[in-house]
Parts: structure tokens; sequence; C-alpha cells
């Protein structure tokens, strides 16, 4: 990891990520890429471990291996269960379905009526009545009459499921850039004289996950204390981004809004300004937080001229 100067440091996981320089970044692939790392489940870092430790204690490895490794699952499937909650679908089954159901309206609606005629008309208006009785006086669509009740109800039900098919899309557009994961990586810099034990690193989660991310699943925590020739151990940790009140992946939008609230400072979340308006006040606010937690640990040590990255 290097002798960076950070303390503080988060990526945000899409499942899509973002394209850079014809390289994809940050995406769903990179996150599992990523756990597996923390959680010791790569089959080269197994071997290494087996390398420098006694038999007893690779005993106990493998069982912590085998729970990580059933941890992977569960994250990989809550990630699936938080999005079918936030597109109000409980079952893949259901999402086919609304597909099918529509692609056989389509059919039907076409043997009517022509479909473009219908597309045109929609920008318009939502209602089926008003819009077949368009298509038979405005369009001159022949063999159609506008108070034809069974055209009418297949109209209704072609609407009705294009726009959960326009609502399914949008969720699902949404989802694709919407976060998924962050990871946060808080490290001891080289150059501090202070390092923490694995029972003070799990009191500083615990109270920096309920400051700053009450509403979301802390997945896992991992402390780090064996990594390449560092002596500060370093701990990496993965939030889900979904809103557990808000039914929204919404992670990084709280975050701003808590700070602009706690400290009254009127930014507006989609200005690019702001952000770094934002950021630059989160940075003093985790400042404070991390030196108040080594306080109450009775650490005399602070953190100055550090950034967030």
């Amino acid at each position: 990891m290097g002798n960076n100067t950070f303390l503080y440091k988060e990526i945000n996981f899409t499942k899509n990520g973002k394209k850079s320089f014809k390289i994809r970044k940050n995406c769903y692939s990179q996150l599992i890429t990523s756990l597996k790392h923390s959680l010791r489940v790569f089959e080269e870092e197994k071997n290494t471990y087996k390398q420098t430790k006694n038999t007893r204690k690779m005993i106990i490895f493998q069982i912590s291996i085998l729970k990580n490794e059933e941890l992977l699952l569960k994250i990989e499937q809550d990630i699936k269960d938080n999005i079918k909650k936030f597109e109000n679908i409980n079952d893949e089954n259901e999402r086919k379905k609304i597909l099918k159901d529509f692609q056989n309206s389509k059919s039907s609606l076409s043997k009517k009526i022509p479909l473009e005629m219908v597309e045109l008309e929609l920008e318009q208006s939502k209602n089926a009545g008003t819009i077949l009785h368009n298509l038979v006086y405005k369009h001159k669509v022949k063999n159609l009459k506008s108070h034809d009740k069974r055209t009418l109800k297949t109209l209704e039900n072609f609407i009705s499921l294009k726009n959960k098919m326009i609502e399914l899309k949008q969720k699902t557009r949404k989802y694709n850039n919407q976060i998924l994961v962050k990871e946060v990586l808080l490290k001891i810099p080289e150059m501090q004289e202070l390092d923490l034990k694995k029972e003070e690193w799990n009191i500083i989660i615990k109270n920096f996950k309920d400051e700053y991310f009450k509403n979301y699943d802390l997945y896992c925590s991992c402390i780090h204390v064996d990594e390449g020739t560092e002596n500060k151990s370093h701990v990496h940790l993965f939030l889900s981004s979904y809103n557990n009140e808000k039914n929204d992946f919404d992670i990084n939008k709280n975050t701003f809004n808590y700070i602009n609230n706690k400290y009254s400072l009127n930014l507006d979340f989609n200005k690019k300004e702001d952000h770094e308006k934002f950021m630059k006040q989160y940075q003093e606010d985790f400042y404070t937080f991390f030196n108040r937690q080594l306080k109450e640990l009775n650490k005399k040590r602070t953190y100055k001229n550090l950034t967030i990255i």
C-alpha cells in the first residue's frame, strides 16, 4: 500500500463502473476482487499464509477462509435482494412476466392499429379512450371504431404494461449507474507515531458507522496487520449503499445532506462546486470525529494535514 499520507480513502462501486482511457474502473467485478482480497479468499493469499504460519494457526485460518467465502456469497445475494426491493420486484420471474406480457400485448395491438400511430398519440395523452378516438377520427385508421370495447381494453392493457416497462427501465438504468457498495479504507500513515489494536479499531469502526452511515448495512470490516512490509494496521470497510429507511441507493447523497445540515452550509447536491465545499467540510468533520475517538481511547497523537481521497 505504500507510505501514503491518507487516513481515509473511499471507493464507490457501481454495476458497470466508469470508463477511463478504455479501462473500466470501480465496476461490480472489481468490487468482488476487492472483497476477496480483504477477506483473504484468494488462493495465492492462502498459500502465502501457509508458508508463514504454524499448523495450529493454519487450521484456524482455514476455518476462517470457509466462513469468509460464505460471507462473500451472502454479500452478493444481499446486493441482489436490495436491487429487487429498489425495483419493487420480488421475483425474477415477475420481471420476465412483465416483459413477456408487454410483448404479447404489443403484438396483439399491432394487428389492429399501427404502433407508430399509437406511440405518436401517447406523446399527447395517456388516456386509452382519447387515443382511440384520435386514431379513428384524426388518423382515419380503417376498420377501427371509437367505442369498440375489446380494442379499448387491448389499448388500455398495452399502455399499462408500457408504463411498467418504462418504470422498470428507468430503475434499471439508475441502478446501473448507482453506487452499490462503498469501500472505506482507514489507514494509519507510516509517518504517524501511532498504531491501533484490533479491539480499538473495532470501537472506532462501530462509532464511525453509527456517525455517518447509520441507515446502511456494514457488510464486513477487515482489519489487516500482515500486509507487505508495513508496520501499521489498516481497515477495509464494505458498506451497502442501500438506505434501509428510504429504499434507495443514496449513500453519497445522504452523507452530503448530513454534513450540509449539520453545518447549515446551504449546498446543492447537483452543483459540482458545492461538492468541493462538502468534501472540505467532511474532511474536517472526520478528523474531529477521529481525534475524538483517539482521545476516548487515551491516545495522545492527533491527525493534521492529511487528506481524504
